[in-house]
């Protein structure tokens, strides 16, 4: 049998290189003592989130669990049952793991994230991606057309208590609004929040369709926040992250990899930062350490006989305007692995 190697260990041996300036060791600790529990064998990957402004050290991590791993993720989740929120997730992941439940071939992925403060960091969000059919070939986004598998199912078991029917409301008219080309990527259950209110991930925006769609469901936000950073800062619309209650709330993320280009990805991401940098969204050392993240490695993993190319990259940015107009950039560091 092989020995246990955690997820800690991983951040240990293969994460090379995480720039102090972006995530500060002390903001590492508590996620390592919790990781150790976890097998690295169960993920592709992960994920440091980290605040580029300055004084903003929190850093959150997370990772993904797909469909062939969620035997294991049964076994990883039983010992935490004592804690009513993760009873609740280990009853769902059950329901995964039965062949003649609704969710069992449609849930394609569960996120984690685990938010940098230590009185709450082992509740995680929760952000599910599903599909048609897991077994298909090529297999059809679900949560556009079938919202209620999660808001009906999911979110009430996870919380506890069923969707107020007032929130549940405004969610399916907000997803009836969307437009043809926009897909609902995840559906999300902040549980690591104050507030259980539904967040949506929706992919395929250009910036004037969000606007026109963010004014058809009466987005109470800063529009003059809005207006600036789109002309001034997102060059692609690539992901849009709302929270919904009886209305939808004012705050609101947008994520963006910035344009493509033949350019070296370090010379590309240079330039994406400089101007955030001048406007002061990001810090001149947190743009360095972004930079220095950048790389890329070959060799084993000790879960793995194979070779594997293992990557360190900036995923993207993500803007978040706040209630009160207010704006923060956040970046996405990523290290994953592929077989040679």
């Amino acid at each position: 049998m092989m020995p246990f190697y955690s997820i800690q260990q991983l951040l240990d041996d293969f994460a090379g290189n995480i720039p102090e300036a972006l995530i500060p060791e002390r903001s590492l600790r508590p996620f390592k003592a919790w990781l150790r529990r976890w097998p690295a064998e169960i993920i592709a990957g992960f994920t440091f989130e980290t605040r580029l402004g300055a004084d903003q050290p929190q850093v959150d991590f997370s990772f993904n669990v797909k469909w062939p791993q969620r035997r294991q993720l049964a076994t990883v989740a039983h010992p935490f049952i004592d804690n009513p929120i993760w009873a609740r997730l280990y009853s769902l992941i059950l329901y995964w793991n039965m062949p003649d439940h609704p969710l069992h071939d449609r849930l394609e992925s569960i996120w984690f994230e685990f938010d940098g403060n230590a009185e709450h960091i082992q509740i995680p969000g929760l952000c599910f991606n599903a599909v048609e059919n897991n077994l298909s070939p090529h297999p059809t986004p679900l949560w556009k057309h079938n919202p209620d598998l999660f808001f009906q199912q999911v979110f009430p078991l996870l919380t506890g208590q069923p969707l107020d029917d007032s929130v549940l409301s405004q969610v399916r008219w907000c997803i009836d609004q969307l437009p043809a080309e926009v897909e609902i990527s995840y559906l999300c259950a902040m549980l690591s929040r104050t507030e259980y209110c539904p967040r949506l991930l929706l992919e395929g925006f250009s910036p004037d369709s969000l606007r026109a769609y963010l004014r058809r469901i009466h987005w109470s936000g800063d529009w003059r926040a809005l207006d600036n950073l789109l002309e001034q800062h997102i060059a692609t619309v690539d992901e849009v992250c709302i929270d919904i209650g009886e209305q939808v709330l004012p705050s609101i993320g947008i994520e963006s990899r910035g344009v493509q280009s033949a350019l070296k990805e370090s010379e590309r991401w240079k330039r994406i930062l400089e101007p955030l940098v001048n406007d002061g969204l990001c810090t001149p050392e947190k743009a360095k350490g972004m930079i220095s993240w950048l790389g890329a490695s070959v060799g084993q993993l000790p879960f793995h006989h194979t070779t594997m190319y293992m990557w360190r990259i900036i995923d993207h940015l993500k803007f978040v305007i706040a209630a009160d107009g207010a704006l923060q950039t956040k970046a996405y560091l990523s290290w994953h692995s592929v077989e040679k």
